[in-house]
């Protein structure tokens, strides 16, 4: 099996509005991810609840470890199994992930209370006024195995005379094993290692890549594989297993040369799309969560540049009218206020 693998929880959930009294009043079923506004309406505001029940994954090895990973929930979320809380979704776009291994039975009972408190401010859900809130983001298990990466970065440098260079960074987390491990980013028949990592430990690196440039009239893509392995100077047997792939490219275009402004961090698959069809956009990111978001859309060549408004500025982690950050500008929103916001 290659890890992670997915099994997603896409519906139908059963949808209740809770009442001031904690009761439940049923109001219908949903495929997920979606927002509330076919059940409930566009201007509901106060909390359901979404409940799934699923079964145990078939064929689980000893060493394998589940995780449930909530993409988001519009505007926060709290999430019980089986009667157990397990924690907070802290917002629409910040992902929530809970090792439930030890909680699995034959038969579970997901449970995702969404809230959109009346009136809530711009701070709580940045960019989503005026859109329906809900559980807008995609709900998984995940099957790892013991040792795996977390807080993944991977970001393409272009430079005017060398190849450009691919920088991958993140963290090796998972249970502690006495096995070396190593990272390998590879792309087609080119790879690069980085050894001799243990659990706990960061690694970074960089991967000059014959990477064709990426521009709206010829959005090529490449392929670029990020993978945890035991070290070749591994002794023992070692399950440590971990696959990513991530399309992307070096951008050819500059932020003057945006399309659009989103005002909002959408989907995993929105931002694809943007990157397949060649369509380059402004990000506006608030300060609160750009250190968590910006690394994570940090490898798609849509995303010329990142925004930020001025009561932003003074929070964020550096001031990025001085520097880039992740090999793209940081712009104040004002210089980006002409742009239309694209479509949804």
């Amino acid at each position: 099996m290659t890890y992670p693998h997915v099994i997603r929880l896409a519906g139908p959930w059963q949808c209740a509005r809770l009442n001031d009294d904690r009761s439940e009043t049923p109001v219908g079923r949903i495929a997920l991810p979606a927002d509330w506004s076919a059940i409930v309406g566009a201007d509901f505001t106060g909390t359901l609840r979404f409940t799934r029940r699923f079964h145990v994954p078939t064929g689980l090895e000893p060493h394998e470890r589940v995780w449930l990973v909530c993409d988001g929930a519009d505007a926060r979320g709290v999430v019980e199994l089986n009667g157990r809380p397990l924690g907070e979704i802290a917002g629409y776009a910040l992902a929530a992930e809970f090792d439930v291994t030890e909680l699995l039975a034959e038969t579970n009972l997901l449970s995702v209370d969404v809230e959109l408190p009346r009136g809530a401010a711009e701070e709580l859900r940045p960019g989503r006024i005026g859109r329906a809130g809900g559980l807008i983001g995609a709900v998984r298990l995940e099957i790892c195995s013991p040792q795996h990466v977390a807080d993944l970065v991977a970001f393409v440098e272009s430079r005017r005379n060398d190849a450009p260079l691919l920088r991958v960074r993140g963290r090796i987390a998972g249970q502690p094993t006495d096995c070396p491990l190593q990272i390998i980013v590879s792309q087609e028949t080119t790879d690069h290692r980085v050894e001799d990592l243990h659990v706990g430990q960061q690694f970074s690196a960089a991967v000059p890549l014959n990477l064709t440039a990426w521009t709206p009239q010829s959005p090529n893509l490449s392929e670029i594989a990020v993978e945890l392995a035991p070290s070749p100077a591994a002794k023992a047997p070692c399950h440590a297993e971990w696959l990513c792939s991530l399309p992307t490219a070096a951008c050819a275009v500059t932020p003057a040369a945006a399309q659009f402004l989103l005002p909002a961090v959408e989907s995993p698959d929105f931002y694809d799309d943007l990157d397949r069809r060649g369509i380059p956009v402004v990000q506006r990111l608030p300060s609160a969560w750009a250190e968590r978001l910006a690394p994570r859309l940090a490898h798609h060549p849509s995303i010329g540049a990142f925004a930020f408004s001025p009561d932003d500025a003074l929070r964020l982690p550096r001031d990025p009218a001085a520097a880039t950050f992740l090999a793209r500008p940081w712009l104040p929103l004002s210089d980006v206020t002409h742009l239309p916001p694209l479509p949804l």
